[in-house]
């Protein structure tokens, strides 16, 4: 696993493949970052490209700084990623600590399309397309297998080293099935946000939501509009703002509900926090949401646990061989969740469970172009 070091500020850039054409990951800043966590996040990256059908590689990016001193060092690491993103060799993509505007200087020179990098609904449109996906996972693993005509008519992704392009389905993905189901979010962020209202549209109910700020509950169900005004207004701190009681964030996990979404760091859904829960899906907004030991707590309850390479590769239907100002917002959320839940479809009967047949299909696409398997899968230690 190479791992690149910066020469102007304390930063690296780990490549999970060598020798992939080209790698896509998130950039994270914060003090103390580790290698091995940042490995562990490539490794996500790479199954959930391969996953979505992408012959390319997780990457992920860490800035040690913050403080006084995190704007100068952010934007040395980007002066100096910018050759890679000229040559294609890194694609990066906001993580912790990371705005898009911190990243708005390289995006001329990104291969992927520049719809990805726009605002939609008051946030990026890559972190819509990450949450409007989870929320057809969940949709889908929760109301059962369905009929294709549910879910339109994916097409087969791309096996090129570029991005991969899906047509948008015939028909949009709406589980009917899911009416009056309740859904949770843990560490609910822009991401979350996405997935709650897509989850709206399909007839579910968001009764709790955590952030950093505290836990809220409303057994009615929120107003998906009244959530995304105050997040967007608020951030982190809606959850005072929602005119219910707050309490402790860790109070989330011993809320009942249907779904639930884990989002806030790595490994939050451990094994000591997954005896608290049980909902029927456990959907991931976060990459590593849980442990070894939550997912098979987790699998012990016949919960459905859908790793974030399933449910977070919504950003890899967009299609790069049209022009940007021929694309439809709308099309490509409904080609995301058409083939996230057609993928869902295929997997979520499996013996083992959803999570291994998961990684089997990835591992299968990666054989494809690989000549071997990256040790280890995607889980948080």
């Amino acid at each position: 696993m190479p791992v690149h070091k910066l020469n102007s500020v304390n930063a690296f850039v780990v490549f999970d493949l060598d020798g992939a054409s080209s790698s896509l990951g998130f950039v994270r800043c914060a003090p103390k970052l580790l290698v091995s966590s940042s490995a562990e996040l490539a490794r996500s990256a790479t199954y959930t490209l391969a996953l979505h059908g992408q012959r390319l590689g997780g990457a992920t990016a860490s800035i040690n700084t913050a403080g006084v001193n995190r704007d100068e060092a952010v934007k040395a690491f980007v002066d100096e990623i910018a050759g890679m993103v000229t040559e294609g060799k890194f694609l990066p993509d906001a993580g912790k600590g990371i705005t898009e505007a911190d990243l708005a200087s390289l995006r001329a020179d990104d291969l992927r399309p520049e719809i990805l990098f726009s605002q939609y609904k008051g946030m990026n449109f890559q972190e819509y397309l990450r949450g409007a996906s989870a929320a057809a996972a969940v949709a889908k693993a929760i109301s059962g297998v369905g009929t294709p005509s549910e879910l339109g008519t994916p097409d087969t992704p791309s096996t090129s080293d570029k991005l991969g392009a899906v047509s948008p389905p015939s028909k949009p993905h709406t589980p009917s099935e899911i009416k009056g189901q309740t859904a949770a979010f843990e560490g609910f962020d822009s991401t979350g946000l996405a997935a709650a209202t897509e989850l709206a549209k399909f007839g579910a109910q968001v009764v709790a939501l955590s952030t950093s700020a505290g836990c809220v509950e409303n057994e009615a169900g929120f107003d998906i509009t009244s959530l995304a005004e105050n997040y967007l207004q608020h951030g982190e701190n809606l959850v005072e703002h929602l005119g219910r009681e707050v309490s402790e964030p860790h109070r989330i996990f011993s809320v009942e509900s249907d779904i639930f979404f884990a989002g806030s760091k790595f490994g939050v859904v451990d094994h000591q926090v997954a005896e608290l829960m049980q909902p029927k899906v456990l959907g991931s907004l976060q990459h590593l949401a849980f442990t070894t030991r939550g997912l098979v707590e987790l699998q012990k309850k016949a919960v459905a646990v859908l790793p974030d390479f399933l449910c977070l590769g919504g950003p890899f239907y967009a299609e790069p061989t049209q022009t940007d100002s021929a694309q439809n917002p709308q099309d490509i959320i409904q080609a995301a969740q058409a083939n996230t839940a057609a993928l869902v479809e295929e997997l979520i009967d499996h013996p083992e469970g959803i999570f291994l047949a998961a990684c089997y299909k990835a591992e299968e696409f990666l054989l494809t172009w690989r000549d071997e398997l990256p040790f280890g899968r995607p889980l948080a230690p």
